[in-house]
C-alpha cells in the first residue's frame, strides 16, 4: 500500500486583502481525499454576503465549522507536514481559520513539490498539468487540485 502525504487545496473567496475558505479538501495517506464545505466565521460573513454566486445557507447548513474543520485535518494529519500547490492562497484560507477560533496554527504548510525525491522543478510542474488534462481536472476545484498532486506525486515516485 502506498503511503501519501497529506495534500491540502481551499476554495476561497479572494478579498484581496484576505483569503476566506468556503471549502476544503485535503488527502489521506491511503490516497482518498476528504471535502468540506466551511461554515463563515461572523467576520467572513460580509465577504460571502457580497459575492452572489456563494450560497451562505448552505455553507451554514451543511458546512462545518473553522474548529470542526482544523480537529478533522489535525486527526487525519497526525503524521506532521501538510503540503500545498498555491502555497499564498492555501496558507492564507488556513491561517484565516485558525484566526476564527483565536489560535495559531498547530502546523505549518509546505509547496507540495518538497514531498518529491527530485530536483527537476520543471519537470514536476510538466507532470502536473500533463496529469490535469489527462483526467479532465478543472482547478477551480479544490478537489480536483489535491487530485493533480496526488496523481503528480504517485506518477513520479512509484512509476
Amino acid at each position: 500500500m502506498n503511503n501519501y502525504p497529506i495534500f491540502i487545496a481551499f476554495d476561497t473567496i479572494d478579498t484581496y486583502e484576505r483569503q476566506i475558505p468556503i471549502s476544503a479538501s485535503w488527502s489521506l495517506p491511503d490516497g482518498q481525499i476528504k471535502t468540506t464545505l466551511i461554515n463563515p466565521d461572523e467576520d467572513w460573513e460580509e465577504y460571502i454576503l457580497d459575492n452572489p454566486s456563494i450560497d451562505i445557507d448552505l455553507l451554514i447548513d451543511q458546512g462545518a465549522t473553522p474548529a470542526e474543520t482544523l480537529k478533522e485535518l489535525a486527526h487525519d494529519s497526525e503524521e506532521g507536514s501538510i503540503f500545498c500547490a498555491d502555497y499564498y492562497t492555501d496558507n492564507a484560507a488556513y491561517t484565516e481559520l485558525y484566526e476564527a477560533i483565536n489560535s495559531d496554527p498547530s502546523m505549518e504548510l509546505s509547496e507540495w513539490q518538497s514531498t518529491l525525491d527530485t530536483g527537476a522543478s520543471g519537470q514536476v510542474e510538466q507532470m502536473r498539468q500533463w496529469i490535469i488534462e489527462q483526467h479532465s481536472l478543472n482547478i477551480e476545484l479544490s478537489e480536483d487540485r489535491v487530485k493533480a498532486m496526488l496523481f503528480s506525486y504517485h506518477e513520479l515516485q512509484y512509476k
